[in-house]
């Protein structure tokens, strides 16, 4: 069900993305110095877990108060991030992207960050119905964390100079630590795959 959300994005990503170019392309640019292929998927996916983690940061910045905003806009940024740097793993290993194949374990690699590996229809309906329940809790949870900031930060002059500005820059680290850490677990999951 999922991997139906992730088939245009990474129709995306084949034809290429601003900044990074086609999958492709970013292969090619992480093999041209003398080294094994190792050493080319390794450098690959440390500039992509870089990527993740900046991606994460600028979501994270604004903090509770425009979670409802920055949220959708992280996941899909970071979904492209690794979507695009399990595609360039894939041409390292020579495969083609335009298969179903190597689209539907691009996407596999994409989605193993979660623990779907091996998940019946029934058993990913479950997941998918309590994974909706938990977003729609944490997004009702920071609206109301954001009213009560808000509300506070009118009220007392010290917390608007003070809290309001270290909860955002709380969350870009912590956007930045969490999305680094799962774009480096699907880094490598797609250096398995394809190499």
């Amino acid at each position: 069900m999922r991997s139906k959300l992730l088939k245009p994005l990474y129709k995306k990503v084949v034809d290429g993305l601003p900044g990074l170019g086609t999958p492709a392309e970013a292969a090619a640019r992480f093999a041209k110095d003398e080294g094994s292929m190792e050493v080319y998927a390794d450098r690959l996916i440390a500039f992509y877990t870089s990527l993740g983690g900046a991606t994460g940061f600028v979501s994270g910045l604004p903090g509770f108060l425009l979670l409802p905003i920055t949220l959708p806009a992280n996941l899909v940024g970071v979904a492209l991030v690794q979507l695009h740097m399990s595609a360039a793993l894939a041409v390292m290993g020579g495969r083609d992207l335009g298969a179903p194949a190597t689209q539907d374990q691009v996407i596999d690699c994409l989605l193993e960050k979660i623990g779907d590996a091996g998940r019946n229809d029934e058993e990913e309906e479950v997941v998918s119905r309590t994974a909706t329940k938990l977003a729609e809790k944490a997004v009702r949870f920071a609206v109301e964390k954001s009213a009560r900031l808000a509300m506070r930060a009118t009220r007392s002059v010290a917390l608007r100079k003070v809290g309001a500005r270290r909860l955002p820059l709380l969350g870009g680290v912590l956007g930045a630590g969490s999305d680094a850490y799962v774009t480096a677990h699907v880094g490598r999951c797609a250096k398995a795959k394809f190499l």
